[in-house]
């Protein structure tokens, strides 16, 4: 089921992108480029290492170097408790909704806020799998520019471009896909339960959960952090590299 799931995502996500200006800069596309312009950290960059390869062969060795670090947060986060145990990603209850836990807290319902907490993460973890499909046709489809600059930079430089370059696009794609695990997962009928209780008390504002923004950003916050991750691993450590592309990158 998750193989047809992640096979179906991903064929669906190309048909998509076939259509989009993969190749454009950020300021050309409202698709899949991010309009926000991010950093990179680049403390301890090291030198760019003396090779002779194309463009071409540094592009797909850290493309090959990505695609790695999503089949490694994909292993993390799409198990049970990936999220909810861990953490480092683990989702909480949204800043939007202070004021309704406060107020379960109050009236000793504290159980029910813990309860939508559990099926947000629930919900984070049925839809990794789905995501990381995502992540792989878009990294297969954009362009790095200049990518002996990336390959030269910091231990975690290509997540931050794929970062910068993705991360609003595919916020756009994933958002319906995530609300759906969402309702599957039960967070809106606990919302609902939840609100039931906060709206008995007089003089109470009214909330919007906000939540399926919070959701999309949190997953894809535990994404670009494992990616980055492995990244990390694999500039680090020689026995990481296992494809030729990337064995290329560092003779």
């Amino acid at each position: 089921m998750e193989k047809t799931l992640f096979k179906s995502s991903v064929l669906f996500l190309f048909s998509m992108l076939l259509f989009l200006p993969i190749g454009a800069h950020a300021e050309d596309s409202g698709e899949l480029i991010s309009k926000e312009e991010g950093s990179s950290n680049v403390s301890g960059i090291e030198k760019a290492p003396d090779i002779k390869l194309t463009d071409f062969e540094i592009e797909e060795g850290l493309k090959a170097i990505l695609r790695k670090g999503v089949e490694a947060a994909v292993a993390k986060l799409a198990v049970n408790d990936g999220f909810k145990e861990n953490s480092a990603v683990k989702i909480e209850m949204p800043k939007s909704l202070k004021n309704v836990k406060r107020v379960l807290d109050d009236m000793g319902s504290e159980g029910l806020a813990k309860k939508y907490v559990l099926r947000l993460n629930r919900a984070a973890e049925q839809s990794s799998p789905k995501v990381g499909g995502y992540f792989i046709v878009a990294i297969n489809q954009f362009r790095i520019k200049e990518p002996a600059k990336i390959l030269a930079g910091g231990n975690k430089s290509a997540t931050d471009y794929l970062k910068k370059r993705m991360h609003f696009g595919l916020s756009k794609v994933l958002r319906p896909i995530i609300i759906k695990d969402m309702k599957n997962s039960g967070v809106y009928r606990m919302y609902d339960e939840m609100i039931g209780i906060y709206r008995r008390v007089p003089y109470e504002p009214n909330v919007r959960s906000g939540a399926e923004s919070y959701m999309v950003d949190k997953i894809l916050d535990a994404f670009f952090l494992y990616i980055g991750e492995e990244e990390r691993l694999i500039r680090e450590n020689a026995d990481k590299r296992t494809e030729e592309s990337i064995k290329k990158l560092f003779p």
